[in-house]
């Protein structure tokens, strides 16, 4: 819209005729109707007036004008200052769009990334299963290791050796009777065997086997970081197309 059309404009719809908007704004009717008819520019004061008397912001008056109203009205500093601020702006916005963007990509690909190597969320499950109870003072391998305590014969003599398998057996039943196995499975690796003290004692867990499992949140994070990505590099897209 030109200028002198959108002053008339306006000036109709505040229900003003050229003689009343004239006087308000301390100007001649005559110089009002070459501005509506495109025959002059006002200068800034005069353009500051009108905008009063017509209760406008500059913002909103200079909306939607024609290039050429718009080249003729910058030569007013006001007016200057205004397409100044609001080049900086875009600028500004596109920056922010820009690294918004970018954020969006590198976040992305991370998550991707993430979700690729397990890094969140291990895939493999190790299983740990304990004998039984090590009470206090034994070794912790007392249950894979028991016969180690027994004392060897003295001679090799039959009754030392039927005295030492009496023994030996006696102490095999023992530590069959006290067997109550218990199992963990766990998502971290805690080494080929740990210890972890119980009522009782302490337990003594060895590794079994692992076992990869894939767990649906590793696919998870790969299908939002694919969407993280796309929405980025599509947001440098719109941002280029829009530019030019």
């Amino acid at each position: 819209m030109k200028f002198g059309d959108k002053l008339k404009q306006l000036r109709n719809e505040r229900g003003y005729t050229q003689p009343q908007l004239a006087e308000l704004a301390g100007i001649e009717q005559s110089y009002l109707s070459k501005l509506e008819n495109e025959r002059s520019v006002p200068s800034g004061d005069i353009f500051t007036k009108l905008l009063e008397v017509l209760e406008i912001s500059l913002a909103d008056f200079m909306e939607n004008l024609d290039p050429k109203s718009e080249r003729q009205l910058k030569q007013i500093p006001e007016v200057a200052q205004h397409f100044q601020a609001h080049q900086l702006q875009i600028i500004s916005n596109r920056k922010r769009w820009l690294i918004n963007c970018s954020i969006l990509f590198v976040l992305g690909f991370g998550t991707v990334f993430a979700g690729f190597q397990k890094v969140f969320f291990q895939e493999y499950v190790y299983n740990y299963a304990s004998e039984g109870i090590v009470l206090a003072g034994e070794s912790k391998e007392i249950f894979s290791n028991w016969d180690k305590s027994i004392p060897r014969p003295l001679t090799s003599s039959r009754e030392d050796m039927r005295k030492s398998n009496a023994i030996r057996e006696t102490e095999r039943l023992k530590m069959y009777q006290r067997k109550d196995e218990a199992y963990q499975i766990s998502y971290d690796y805690k080494g080929r065997q740990f210890n972890v003290p119980v009522e009782g004692g302490s337990r003594t867990f060895h590794m079994v086997k692992d076992v990869e499992t894939p767990r649906w949140q590793n696919k998870f994070l790969m299908l939002i970081g694919v969407l993280f990505a796309v929405a980025g590099i599509m947001g440098l897209i719109i941002e280029r197309k829009a530019s030019h």
